[in-house]
């Protein structure tokens, strides 16, 4: 399982990363690492511990879609 994150910025670049879905897992219970994580203006807005739920509970396809303040536009699918 992977999650596939594509952001696209409030100037117009595009980002795409894939993610295996095991490593967010472990990113989900480690303290120190999910405060690292939650310190990025972006990420901060990201519900990791739900994304993990939802792909445990067999949901793919789109799990999450951020709008930022600054306009950038972030989709989160799992396949």
């Amino acid at each position: 399982m992977l999650y596939r994150i594509n952001i696209v910025g409030s100037k117009g670049d595009k980002v795409k990363i894939a993610i295996p879905f095991e490593a967010v897992k472990l990113l989900a219970t480690n303290e120190k690492a999910m405060e690292a994580f939650k310190k990025n203006r972006i990420m901060k807005e990201i519900d990791i511990p739900e994304l993990v739920r939802l792909v445990e509970e067999g949901k793919t396809g789109e799990l999450a879609v951020i709008d930022t303040q600054a306009h950038e536009h972030i989709v989160i699918e799992g396949e």
